[in-house]
């Protein structure tokens, strides 16, 4: 390998490959920022961000709206929870859909959304919570939010992704 080096670096025309070569390099960059050109692989996406981030805020703008909605739900139906337990548990709920929208990975199959409100339902009866929230009428109500926060999360993925 250094032999080949050698020999391309001692050649009379070394300075014509090396600057064609940085030539290619700055085109190909220039190419890039410029949004002229976009390399997708499985492994590395060069450009095409701006789109993903637009999704991305959107399903981030749309979950903290729900999630807020969520709280002035509760507190009209159940006046009697603890307002900080509560807003708590929702920040945590906010967390946890932050998170899935990160893996980017959601759809609207049945066994996907059965798993996420699951997983919502255990992390919420795992807190020093209220007696009703550990029944399965809640487990109802985590289950209908869920597929309305997944529902709603691919419909903007798929809006933007035109």
């Amino acid at each position: 390998m250094w032999e080949a080096i050698k020999v391309i670096l001692s050649s009379d025309n070394s300075i014509q490959v090396l600057i064609f070569s940085l030539l290619i390099v700055i085109i190909v960059v220039l190419l890039i920022k410029g949004n002229f050109l976009k390399i997708h692989t499985p492994f590395v996406t060069l450009n095409g961000n701006e789109q993903e981030r637009t999704i991305l805020r959107q399903q981030m703008e749309f979950t903290y709206n729900y999630v807020s909605g969520l709280y002035g739900i509760i507190k009209a139906k159940y006046p009697s929870f603890d307002e900080l337990k509560t807003k708590y548990i929702l920040e945590k709920i906010y967390d946890e859909v932050i998170i899935w929208i990160s893996f980017n990975h959601i759809t609207r199959s049945e066994m996907y959304i059965m798993v996420k409100s699951e997983k919502l339902r255990c992390m919420i009866c795992s807190m020093n919570v209220h007696e009703f929230i550990k029944s399965d009428d809640f487990s109802v109500l985590i289950k209908r939010w869920t597929k309305e926060i997944i529902n709603r999360l691919v419909d903007i993925r798929e809006y933007y992704s035109k």
